[in-house]
């Protein structure tokens, strides 16, 4: 029941990150016309007007009425909230080859708050099946940008916002345990919004930043799978994912996004990256070895045999 619980939570993340990854494409699409602080505000806050009208088709908007929403807001609202705020303002500073590096240290900075926090071994293996992970991303990256980085002062924006995304992840599961996980999602995410949208009016009002944006017909519809599908249904998969894994695990997957996005390039008629396979299967011998020890291989091989 375990190993098959296993699965399940894996296949989950897998399917949460290549649906993720399918708003990779459209950003940069959205940001010809969007400025980016509004672009982070309309994809929080659409995404959670998504997962409530999924809740409520569902019948189970009564699960939000008994949601602790001061942690919610504090999980959700510094953790979401902030890191989406952070990467906004980092990735305008920072090359996208850079951005998607740091992304890659999820699994380590989750290890680490769970040695501190005294809710996770950091083992040999742990140890090695990280570093194979993250080896395979950074690998994926370089395959797909075809190498090229350009430091441009931004990282810290970047590191700070995958700092509080993998706190966002750890605290959403040890503290709001008793949720499931559809509400867990909705809650912190319409927390998340209440910040970044509060931000951009108040940067607005300011007049810190120059308002831009575009609600023509394609300009929604991408916004609908950019923030509902991409960002939201993408979320609440990751909830369930995390729950079962557990955040150092689940972030490894995460490690798979450029892979995800050079396959997608290939079926819109791009090239196969080779390399990225290569990557990828590193970041896949790494998520495996997190989960399982090596004798467990061979004692399940040896029972096959018995006749």
């Amino acid at each position: 029941m375990a190993d098959r619980n296993l699965v399940v939570g894996n296949l989950l993340v897998v399917a949460s990150m290549a649906i993720w990854a399918t708003g990779f494409p459209l950003a940069p699409i959205l940001l010809e016309h969007w400025h980016p602080m509004y672009l982070a505000a309309v994809r929080l806050a659409a995404g959670a007007v998504f997962l409530i009208i999924l809740m409520g088709l569902l019948g189970r908007l009564s699960e939000l009425r008994w949601a602790p929403w001061r942690d919610c807001l504090a999980i959700g609202g510094l953790g979401l909230g902030m890191a989406a705020i952070f990467l906004t303002f980092g990735q305008r500073l920072t090359d996208p080859v850079v951005v998607a590096i740091i992304a890659t240290m999820v699994p380590v900075i989750s290890a680490i708050m769970g040695a501190f926090s005294g809710t996770e071994r950091i083992s040999a293996r742990l140890m090695l099946a990280i570093a194979l992970a993250v080896t395979g991303g950074v690998f994926a990256v370089g395959g797909f940008s075809g190498g090229a980085i350009d430091l441009q002062g931004g990282e810290i924006l970047v590191l700070a916002s995958t700092i509080g995304f993998t706190w966002f992840s750890r605290a959403s599961v040890e503290r709001l345990a008793h949720m499931r996980d559809l509400a867990k999602a909705t809650a912190t995410m319409m927390a998340s919004a209440l910040v970044v949208v509060a931000v951009a009016l108040t940067v607005t009002g300011f007049g810190l930043i120059v308002p831009s944006y575009d609600f023509s017909a394609t300009s929604l519809a991408q916004i609908f799978w950019f923030a509902c599908i991409a960002n939201a249904g993408a979320m609440a998969l990751w909830f369930v994912g995390i729950r079962i894994l557990g955040v150092t695990v689940g972030g490894m997957h995460q490690n798979l996004v450029p892979f995800y996005v050079m396959l997608m390039a290939v079926a819109l008629g791009g090239v196969f990256v080779f390399d990225q396979l290569w990557a990828a299967l590193l970041v896949i011998l790494g998520t495996i070895l997190a989960q399982f020890e090596p004798r467990q291989f061979l004692h399940v091989f040896s029972r096959r045999r018995v006749p």
